[in-house]
């Protein structure tokens, strides 16, 4: 199950951004070689870059080229994240137990998944959120948003069949914000989290994991609810 998904990925299979060594033998090309060179830029230089024909220059690469991939450099970043998503989903897909999982298992799942997904790139992730910290959302987060925002909808549609997430029909639509903030906390935390082998992360990942699952499970705060309807119904 997840032991032979993590295994995978320490050997390799999932390594689609991985920043050339050499670029006198780059490969033909696409959006992938991009993506790498983006990535060693940021690294490089401690900041986006922010000017088309200085990052193609610096890469030697055309600027009718880029365009046939990216429509900009924002696209282009926005697109790293959005990947990073698609990723994890891919490689869960790859194990036949993942569908037999609760939705707490599923989400617990995804997370360690998530984290191996980026290690390989976490001094690239570290000078993002350095970068962004005086904002709220980073704007090349929309579409990463987006992308979880998706899968986390499948899951607690899938939770509301099996009664694992209870139908509160005033703030249904709330769960799935709610996962995503939680997602950037993991993130957040994993950045400056020192601990041997991030043990500090796969912590706060089973704490926050469990705690939402009692939040949206059916039990006391249902009556919580209904008694605050049934007071305002009758002020």
């Amino acid at each position: 199950m997840l032991a032979a998904i993590l295994f995978s990925l320490e050997y390799g299979f999932f390594t689609n951004f991985k920043i050339m060594a050499s670029k006198g033998n780059a490969p033909p090309f696409n959006s992938d070689q991009l993506k790498g060179d983006f990535l060693e830029f940021v690294i490089k230089y401690r900041g986006f870059p922010d000017d088309l024909s200085f990052f193609c220059e610096v890469y030697n690469i055309k600027e009718a080229d880029f365009y046939s991939v990216f429509n900009s450099l924002d696209a282009l970043h926005s697109d790293i994240w959005k990947s990073f998503i698609i990723e994890t989903i891919d490689v869960l897909r790859e194990d036949p137990h993942y569908g037999s999982f609760s939705v707490r298992e599923q989400l617990l799942a995804f997370y360690f998944t998530h984290m191996e997904i980026l290690k390989p790139r976490r001094e690239f992730i570290q000078v993002c959120d350095k970068l962004s910290q005086q904002l709220p959302i980073p704007s090349y987060l929309n579409a990463h948003k987006e992308q979880f925002a998706s899968y986390s909808e499948g899951l607690i549609n899938a939770g509301l069949k099996t009664g694992e997430v209870a139908d509160r029909k005033m703030i249904n639509r709330s769960y799935a914000n709610g996962l995503w903030l939680q997602l950037i906390f993991v993130v957040k935390f994993w950045i400056k989290d020192e601990s041997p082998e991030f043990e500090k992360t796969d912590a706060a990942i089973e704490k926050a994991v469990n705690l939402s699952a009692e939040m949206v499970r059916p039990g006391p705060i249902d009556s919580i609810i209904d008694f605050a309807k049934f007071i305002y119904q009758n002020r």
